[in-house]
């Protein structure tokens, strides 16, 4: 017998050697392949050893009785067929029946049987293991597919933090499926000049994601050609030319495209039907929804004739140094409860301000996020994208913001930074040599065990240090994988791992170093980012 031009393969399990015999006589004479055991235990070493297209096998055996030989093979084989050949008698209320209706690919026929029956059941069953086979293999392949795909979009992607300068930027993304249609992007023009564009394009999955892959180039391209000379208009007509004309109208895009000058601290945008920037304002700690009034609504892609205009569309203002710009896509507020109660742009305002009191603005996006679904809005059924966008703070004796990237020698750099930092605000060398042991030793922890799988994307990993009179806090935020340790009261060590010279002598001593020199440790989860906070205390 062949299904789909393969030779069909059966074991058969019986504590009847007599039984056994007639059936493997029977069925080698149907062009069937089958191996007998008369034991459990011997079935499932056959099992390991083998691939079988379906199980034969009787329910009552000695050694182990058909249901439990079931549930032992589900443990190596989910989805191979069995089929019970059984005198056993059900009871009135179908017991038996039941039992066996507990797998799905698990089927009965009652002793004695003519082999025709026998026959037709092995054929329906193996043809539907197979085509099923064949459907998990597809989407297995499907599956490996999107996965390369999200890791590719993931490499596209500015990364998730980004401190220069003149600017401070950072984002949560968190698509539906494995991709997304989502898009941000901020272009440097010039010193403290930069474009930004916040998109999202319709639709969802692959599509989506290729649409958002060609703006992203094309955007660039744009900007490029430009030689510092960019108009938010001119880049928004020539998109709504690729969507109508190259791509002919078949998807298209709200988005917010904005001028930020940092030198000036202007701010001129425009929203093609998407919703606008929240501005908060750190001085009164108000956060108000900028553009109510709603000018531009019309999407990139909807009109082939249609000309943007800066003249009446964009929105241009002045802002202070210490605001900070949120904008998102339409999946934060329409992230709903269970009630089906969408977020919706007042409670995310709220958010927002509620959260700014509580973080440094680059976690914003990420707090947000996490008070939403910790008040019920967890069902979500689009993209999700939340920026911040603000002006990089003047030199701040008390506080040092940085980011690395996930390599040793980078963090070493880092490390160095924060010391110089600490000396030079402080003069206190002992509480520099701490700080940079403490953090050196937990960047190379993240770095060689959390994020040992995230090499090829190399998320960045920010890090904030905040002088304090008797205190100082470190915090460390990382896309490594999720980790916490015994933060419980520190240890005392030898007195001459502080000496200055002998700091590269400390190899191996990581957490107890980490505990011994931080009076409190506490570690949090915010989506994909860890957040691990050190408390030091100030001597001398």
């Amino acid at each position: 017998m062949k299904i789909y031009g393969k030779a069909v393969k059966i074991l058969a399990v019986d504590s009847d050697t007599v039984n056994l015999l007639l059936l493997e006589e029977s069925l080698k004479n149907e062009g069937i392949e089958i191996d007998c055991c008369s034991a459990g235990d011997k079935a499932l070493a056959q099992l390991k050893k083998n691939q079988y297209d379906v199980v034969l096998m009787d329910v009552i055996m000695p050694d182990m009785d058909g249901f439990e030989l079931r549930k032992h093979i589900r443990e190596h084989e989910q989805y191979v067929p069995i089929i019970y050949l059984t005198a056993v008698i059900d009871t009135a209320h179908n017991h038996l029946l039941e039992k066996i209706a507990t797998d799905p690919a698990t089927y009965y026929i009652k002793k004695p049987f003519e082999l025709s029956c026998l026959l037709e059941t092995i054929k329906n069953v193996v043809s539907t293991y197979l085509s099923e086979n064949e459907t998990r293999r597809y989407y297995s392949s499907l599956e490996g597919d999107l996965n390369l795909a999200s890791e590719v979009q993931h490499l596209l992607l500015p990364d998730w933090i980004r401190v220069e300068d003149d600017l401070v930027m950072s984002s949560f993304y968190r698509p539906m499926d494995k991709v997304s249609g989502d898009i941000f992007e901020a272009i440097k023009i010039s010193p403290g000049r930069y474009f930004v564009l916040l998109g999202d394009i319709a639709g969802h999955g692959i599509q989506a994601a290729l649409y958002m892959s060609a703006i992203q180039a094309l955007v660039k391209t744009i900007i490029a050609v430009s030689m510092n000379d960019v108009h938010i208009d001119d880049v928004l007509n020539r998109l709504n030319s690729f969507f109508c004309v190259d791509m002919q109208k078949k998807s298209y895009m709200t988005c917010l495209a904005a001028l930020f000058d940092f030198n000036v601290n202007k701010l001129q945008f425009i929203s093609a039907g998407h919703l606008s920037f929240f501005m908060h304002n750190a001085k009164t700690g108000e956060v108000q929804l900028l553009n109510a009034e709603n000018r531009g609504a019309i999407p990139v892609g909807w009109i082939t004739d249609y000309n943007f205009d800066a003249a009446t569309e964009a929105v241009e203002m002045k802002f202070d140094d210490d605001c900070r710009f949120f904008g998102i896509t339409d999946g934060v507020i329409e992230m709903c409860d269970r009630e089906g109660t969408g977020l919706g742009t007042e409670r995310l305002r709220e958010f927002i301000k509620e959260t700014t009191a509580k973080t440094i603005a680059p976690l914003v996006p990420y707090y947000v996020c996490n008070v939403a679904c910790e008040a019920g809005y967890t069902v979500i059924e689009d993209d999700i994208c939340m920026i911040m966008v603000k002006k990089k703070a003047g030199e701040n004796e008390k506080r040092l913001l940085l980011t690395t990237m996930p390599n040793i020698a980078h963090a070493d750099m880092l490390g160095i930074a924060c010391e110089k930092f600490i000396i030079k605000n402080t003069s206190n060398e002992r509480l520099a040599v701490e700080v940079e042991l403490l953090l050196n030793e937990f960047l190379n922890n993240i770095i060689m065990h959390g994020l040992e799988k995230r090499q090829q994307e190399s998320p960045k990993i920010l890090v904030n240090l905040e002088l304090e009179d008797r205190e100082v806090f470190l915090s460390v935020w990382d896309k490594g994988r999720q980790w916490s340790f015994d933060t419980s009261a520190g240890v005392t060590l030898d007195e001459h791992i502080w000496d200055y010279n002998s700091k590269m002598a400390t190899a191996g001593r990581g957490m107890a170093i980490m505990k011994s020199i931080a009076e409190k440790i506490e570690c949090k989860r915010y989506g994909d980012l860890n957040e691990t906070s050190f408390v030091i205390k100030r001597g001398g």
